[in-house]
Parts: structure tokens; C-alpha cells; sequence
């Protein structure tokens, strides 16, 4: 029996990171924060883990690919956005801009809500690529909305 136990803990040692978090939640283990700590693994990194293995739906995060719409208005926007350089980010702005004037003339608090959404979403993707001048053009788009 000590060599079983001692063969299954380290089959559990030598199992990627995915295999730990699939195998914990299909265990029985759903509590995302708990196979977080125990797999030393970001809350948002298992998430992914579980939605890419078709285990849970409907999670969204700063990474998500576009091709995962979060709600109806994410197709405006899908494929459309970036920040590869500074004309990229400033067109991906105009595109937002656009959206927000229309939909705060259509009174949609909901998309206009989206739109800022995706804007910090762009910001958060350039600053963490190393990217400070095109997330700088997010950011004061953001304020400036904002302010409005």
C-alpha cells in the first residue's frame, strides 16, 4: 500500500498545471479559489484552464480571445481593437468613440458601458505588453469619456 500511495503522489507532482486544475474540479473540487491555492496558480489562469476544457461557461477576463462574444455588443467591437502602434490605438479609439456618441444618442447605458469596457480592457492589454504610449491613448480616451 506505501507503494501505491507513494506512486500517486508522484504522478500528481509530475501532472502540468492544467492536468492538476482539470483533475481537482472533475474530483469534485469546484470552488475556483481553492484549486487556485492549491495548484499556485492565478484565479484567472484556472478559470481559463476550465472553460478551454468545456468544464464551466461564461467566463471573461482580460484575455479572453474575441471569439468568445461577452455579450451582444462584443461583435461591434470583435477583431477590430488594438494597439500594435500608436495609429492602431488611435483608430481602435476612434472606433470606440464612435460607438459610445452612437450609443448615447440611442440612450444605450449598456453599450456605452461596453465601450469603456473594451477601452480598459485595450489600456490594461498595451500597459502589461510593455506598450506605454498606446495605452496612454486609451487612457485619456477613458478619461475624457468619463468626464463626459
Amino acid at each position: 500500500m506505501a507503494i501505491t500511495t507513494e506512486i500517486h503522489s508522484a504522478s500528481v507532482e509530475t501532472r502540468t498545471k492544467k492536468d492538476q486544475i482539470v483533475h481537482r474540479f472533475v474530483g469534485g473540487e469546484h470552488d475556483l479559489h481553492e484549486i487556485a491555492k492549491a495548484t499556485d496558480s492565478a484565479l484567472s489562469y484556472v478559470a481559463s484552464v476550465l472553460q478551454s476544457a468545456g468544464l464551466i461557461e461564461g467566463y471573461y477576463d482580460l484575455y479572453n480571445d474575441s471569439k468568445d462574444p461577452m455579450n451582444a455588443y462584443a461583435g461591434l467591437f470583435r477583431r477590430r481593437l488594438g494597439f500594435k502602434d500608436e495609429a492602431t490605438a488611435l483608430n481602435s479609439v476612434r472606433l470606440l468613440h464612435e460607438a459610445y456618441l452612437g450609443f448615447e444618442r440611442e440612450k444605450d447605458r449598456a453599450g456605452q458601458h461596453h465601450a469603456l469596457m473594451m477601452a480598459m480592457v485595450m489600456f490594461n492589454r498595451a500597459r502589461w505588453s510593455g506598450k506605454t504610449r498606446e495605452a496612454d491613448i486609451f487612457k485619456r480616451w477613458l478619461v475624457r469619456a468619463m468626464e463626459h
